[in-house]
């Protein structure tokens, strides 16, 4: 058996080449994707205060990152980006948006725009948990 290499931090020729062929396999195997990626951002005086990415692909929608600058938090700005995100999901012909958070106060916060958890690692990151957690989207009615 031959010897692996691994190198910390990646390879990152070698990251892209994995990343094409997995690409290939999956589509060989599932079937296009789709996959299209996203940001939704605002800005204050020139500055990014809030923002959301990740992509869409397979009738869904993965959110990667949700954030807002501390200072703004509390005034409904990653609600709006969540709503926001969510009709852009739905734009997109997505039916479910999936995403995962660390800690409580942000599963609260999706739990209570009705995200449903599925799944969860107990002290990730240690003396918090993360959650897995999805939401079904209602499809506009279409003339």
């Amino acid at each position: 058996m031959n010897k692996f290499e691994i190198q910390s931090p990646a390879n990152i020729e070698a990251v892209n080449c994995i990343t094409q062929k997995l690409g290939v396999y999956n589509r060989e195997t599932y079937g296009p994707s789709g996959r299209e990626s996203f940001s939704i951002t605002q800005s204050k005086n020139g500055q990014l205060i809030a923002g959301a990415s990740g992509f869409t692909q397979w009738g869904w929608m993965y959110i990667q990152i949700l954030w807002v600058e501390s200072q703004f938090r509390g005034q409904g700005l990653g609600q709006q980006l969540l709503e926001e995100a969510e009709k852009l999901a739905v734009k997109k012909c997505c039916t479910k948006v999936n995403l995962d958070t660390f800690g409580d106060e942000n599963k609260n916060f999706y739990s209570k725009n009705d995200y449903q958890i599925f799944g969860m690692l107990e002290n990730y990151p240690p003396g918090f948990n993360k959650y897995f957690l999805f939401k079904e989207l209602k499809q506009a009615n279409k003339p």
